[in-house]
């Protein structure tokens, strides 16, 4: 085990919605991690299967109560992930933060490398991102996001990184840790937003370094009813997303290099729109 000066608390928020076949999976893969110090918060938003069912019997289990203690969760209305995210954060104490979807899983050292790799950072680094191996729903493995072949292959960006995220999203979500610190001057997720990722990465990357950890502690389940391929049907609710994204970064536009990324980025959007949507 890595042993560090001073042990930093980690917060694990685990948001989950309708995913009871994978979400002890991803709990218990937080209960195993080699590091000590993690804080779980865990996050419904609304789910119409057993999942809060399931969640209440795994934290009666005697070795999630020995290993946390008190685990604060949050049973919510359809509120969706921004919100959901949000209100679990208000209460996180961690100085980093993991934001776990309920069909993925951390490896058993995910937590343990990375507060390693990010104390070793600047404290200008906001985010860390790292590997992740893609599986079906059989646990066949089916790519790696940075290997050839994958879906963000050849991509990996360092630094301060706005203009490489206006022009192709290269981050995977699955992999990150956020310093909280961030996160609260940010003010998390816009709520107001179908999805997440985009418009946290644009504000985060004007004013924050990201660092890229070349290493594999995400497994990733592709499904159907994931968050990512749920956003991905509801075209419109996206595509909306992006627009209100891309006019408050038109706003905050620094030059027309920044200018002409944007509108190249809207160009981009509406003939995926066209293509993929309706």
């Amino acid at each position: 085990m890595i042993e560090l000066i001073e042990n930093p608390l980690v917060t694990v928020i685990c948001i989950c919605h309708n995913q009871a076949t994978w979400v002890a999976n991803a709990l218990n893969s937080v209960l195993n991690q080699t590091y000590s110090q993690v804080e779980l918060l865990i996050v419904d938003t609304g789910s119409s299967d057993n999942s809060k069912e399931l969640i209440s019997n795994w934290l009666e289990s005697k070795t999630t109560k020995a290993r946390f203690k008190v685990v604060p969760v949050f049973f919510l209305g359809k509120v969706g992930n921004c919100k959901g995210f949000n209100t679990a954060f208000a209460h996180a104490k961690g100085k980093y933060v993991i934001d776990l979807a309920a069909d993925d899983i951390l490896l058993p050292t995910r937590i343990e490398e990375q507060v390693q790799f990010f104390e070793n950072q600047s404290t200008d680094t906001g985010l860390i991102y790292g590997n992740a191996t893609y599986v079906d729903t059989n646990n066949k493995v089916l790519y790696t996001a940075y290997e050839k072949g994958g879906k963000f292959y050849g991509l990996e960006r360092n630094g301060f990184t706005w203009a490489w995220n206006m022009q192709r999203f290269f981050i995977c979500p699955q992999s990150t840790m956020f310093r909280s610190e961030m996160v609260k001057k940010l003010g998390g997720y816009n709520p107001a937003l179908f999805y997440e990722d985009f418009d946290f990465y644009c504000r985060l990357m004007r004013d924050w370094q990201v660092q890229y950890q070349p290493i594999n502690l995400t497994q990733i389940t592709v499904i159907a009813t994931s968050h990512g391929n749920s956003i991905k049907r509801r075209s419109w609710d996206f595509f909306c997303s992006t627009l209100t994204i891309l006019s408050e970064q038109a706003q905050q536009a620094k030059s027309p290099y920044e200018q002409g990324l944007i509108l190249k980025r809207f160009i981009f959007s509406v003939v995926e729109f066209i293509r993929k949507g309706r």
